[in-house]
């Protein structure tokens, strides 16, 4: 993050991701070590709903979705979508830690869930070093 004048700085982003109004999807991004998770610690409502991309699982589909889907079936999107809006409830937000990490499934079912924010009137805010090029919402840096 930069604190250039043109991009908020870790405060400022962490109040935008506090305020963001269910519906909304926001995009943290910078270099490794920027602040990120920091800011979405520091952001992060109490009854949130966490993923975390990590290198060494991304052989693993849904492994860091396990908190959305629970037992839904890995081929079954549908089933995947409906446990995933059960988890985030009406109002509830999600937060993605370092989705340029998500497995290839996961990053999928962040995007389906990401893409329904308006809909659920959910809110999705996502960090990491890049976002996926189809990203719905605001991307901060």
């Amino acid at each position: 993050m930069r604190d250039d004048g043109n991009d908020p700085g870790p405060d400022e982003a962490a109040e935008l991701i506090r305020r963001a109004a269910p519906g909304r999807c926001l995009g943290l991004t910078g270099p490794s070590g920027s602040g990120r998770t920091t800011v979405l610690d520091g952001a992060a409502p109490p009854d949130a709903t966490r993923l975390r991309g990590r290198a060494d699982e991304a052989g693993h589909p849904l492994l860091a979705a396990a908190p959305l889907v629970g037992d839904s079936p890995p081929d079954d999107l549908p089933a995947q979508l409906a446990a995933a809006r059960d988890a985030l409830g009406e109002g509830g937000t999600l937060l993605v830690d370092d989705i340029h990490l998500l497995d290839p499934a996961s990053l999928g079912l962040v995007g389906a869930v990401a893409a329904r924010a308006e809909e659920w009137e959910v809110t999705v805010v996502a960090t990491g070093t890049r976002l996926p090029v189809d990203w719905p919402g605001e991307q901060l840096t």
